[in-house]
């Protein structure tokens, strides 16, 4: 199911983000789900693959359509790589939850601004 489309891309990703990561909470299902598929990668190389493709890649492309949504509002940049955007947001928050980095509800609200910025219209 698509995101809601609230009309403010920087609320629309920090919603899906957040319900995507759990993020607020120290036990998100997402992080619990990327660690033992990476745990169990080389003995069970399929379980990584399934996730890659039933899980991550969907979830990627959920964020590229918020994304796309800013495109077409005036407020991102049209040559603005918003698949890479949206990998960053995602490789920002596992680095930071991996790394003990503050609380992830602060450091979701950054990573997005970080990125958003990055892409932003100037």
């Amino acid at each position: 199911e698509p995101p809601l489309d609230t009309g403010d891309t920087r609320a629309d990703l920090s919603a899906f983000v957040r319900a995507t990561f759990g993020a607020g909470t120290h036990a998100g299902l997402m992080f619990a789900i990327v660690g033992t598929a990476l745990v169990k990668e080389r003995q069970d190389p399929a379980l990584l693959l399934l996730i890659r493709e039933q899980v991550l890649r969907p979830r990627v492309r959920l964020a590229v359509g918020i994304l796309c949504r800013g495109v077409e509002r005036g407020e991102i940049r049209p040559d603005a790589d918003l698949e890479l955007t949206a990998q960053s947001i995602a490789g920002a928050l596992v680095a930071r939850h991996v790394g003990g980095y503050g609380s992830e509800d602060d450091g979701l609200e950054r990573i997005i601004e970080v990125a958003l910025r990055g892409i932003a219209v100037r």
